[in-house]
Formats: C-alpha cells, structure tokens, sequence
C-alpha cells in the first residue's frame, strides 16, 4: 500500500477503511499536498471490492479545522489574493471533494475536537457522523472567508433554514451534543471511545449487503430534492433489479437457516 505524508490510510481487513487526516500541529488543515493525498485514499477506497464503509477522521486534537490558509496566502501580495493560487486551491479541494461526494459507499465522520470550514463540509459530504464529547462544530466561513459554497448548499437540506442561517452567518463553533440536536450528529460519545464507536457503527454496516448499502445511500440522498413520486418509482425499479441478486438470495437462505448472511456484493 502506498505511504501518504499528510494522511493516513489504513484497510482493516473487515471492510473497513479509514482515513486519517494527519497534520496535527496544523489542526489538519487541508494543504493541496493533504486534499491529493486525500483523493488519491478516497478514489482507492472506492475501487475496492474488499472496502465496504469508509471513516474519516483526525489525528490529535482536532479532526480538521478548514483551508490552510497559511499556505494560499504565502503566494499572495499586498493588492490582494494571488488569482492563480486560489484557483489552484479551489481545483484541488474540489476534486478531493468529489472523491467524497461520489462515494457509493457509506462513509463516517469520527469527529475529534475542531470540524471548521472544510471539516464541516466533509461532515455535510459524510452519510453518518459520530463525535467526541469535546468536540467543536462549526462552518467558520464566515469568519474569514465569507462563504463556503458547499455548506450553504448542503446545510439547509440537513439541518433546516433557520439554524443553518446560525451557523453560516456567525461563523460560530456549537459543541456536538448541540449538532446532535438538530441531526447534523447521530452520536456524541466519550473522546477515548470515539474510533471504537466508529468502528462498531463501520463494522456493523459492512456485515451487510454492499449491494443494499449502495443503492440504500443513492435512494435517500435522491429523496431529498425529488418528488415522492419519482423516488418511490426509482426505489422499486432498483428493486426489481436487485430481487435476483446473489446477496438477496444469500439473505433469504440465511433467514431460513438462522444464521448471518455472508455477503459479497453481488
């Protein structure tokens, strides 16, 4: 397996994948070196038939506090932001981005400490997020880069307009149990129990059909913005298509013998 200098990648073995953000002493801010290295991770994951749920998370005290902003502006002069930089920037987390978006298989979010700017959007991007007791939660944004143009997207689709209006607008940091509240969070644990929390809630998803889990996240993701109509028709369609598949087979063998289902995907 290729060795990453701003992330860490690990593949368990029981179809769990995780990702670590790895720059501490920046508060894994995201460098265009992180944001390559993260795509690269994100595009493999995604690739392997072996892979069935993916975590993200940080190492140290936070789990990613945005931008480094540091490293735009070191190519920026007196008038103002250098152009080309930004653009680099923006081409750069937007591809690693996509590598997130795009998944189709479910990711968690270990959130620890600070999840600003860009790690309140990788929280936005995940399908499920488990966070520390410490942890702190916010867009930030606005505080120094006006606005994020994924959390004025994604935000009021999961947490309503009049909070996200909150956080978008004041740039604030809310504790987890706070996000937990209004559904951004579905579980604020001890600190020292987060990757186990995260591993359990991971484990228990790759025990299941991939084949499930896949069109299970691309239905409810759809039902968000389509009419009912048009999601209840594309969720029986992909019924019919998956009603004659090795896993469903496999599921209803395992039902009659009492045992769990030992799926492959297919």
């Amino acid at each position: 397996m290729k060795k990453y200098e701003n992330i860490l990648y690990d593949k368990s073995g029981n179809g769990v994948a995780t990702v670590t953000l790895n720059r501490p002493e920046k508060l894994n801010t995201l460098s265009l070196e992180l944001l390559r290295e993260l795509r690269e991770a994100m595009t493999d994951a995604t690739s392997d038939k072996a892979v069935r749920v993916v975590i993200i998370t940080g190492k140290g005290r936070a789990f990613c506090a945005g931008a480094d902003l540091k490293s735009v502006n070191e190519r920026s002069g007196p008038e103002g932001l250098d152009k080309e930089a930004e653009q680099e920037f923006h081409e750069t987390a937007n591809a690693a981005f996509d590598t997130i978006e795009n998944c189709p298989k479910p990711i968690i979010a270990a959130v620890n400490g600070y999840a600003l700017a860009g790690g309140f959007e990788i929280c936005l991007w995940s399908d499920i997020v488990i966070a520390s007791e410490d942890a702190r939660i916010g867009d930030a944004h606005a505080n120094y880069m006006l606005m994020g143009p994924i959390s004025v997207n994604l935000a009021p689709r999961q947490i309503g307009l009049k909070k996200s209006m909150e956080l978008l607008l004041t740039g604030d940091m809310w504790p987890a149990v706070e996000l937990e509240k209004i559904g951004l969070v579905n579980k604020v644990v001890p600190a020292d129990k987060l990757m186990e929390a995260a591993n359990e809630m991971a484990t228990k998803i790759a025990e299941k059909s991939p084949l499930g889990s896949k069109y299970v996240k691309s239905i409810v993701k759809q039902a968000i913005d389509s009419p009912q109509s048009v999601v209840h028709d594309l969720a029986f369609s992909i019924l019919d298509l998956i009603a004659l598949s090795k896993d469903r087979a496999e599921g209803a063998r395992a039902f009659a013998e009492k045992r769990k289902p030992q799926y492959t995907g297919e």
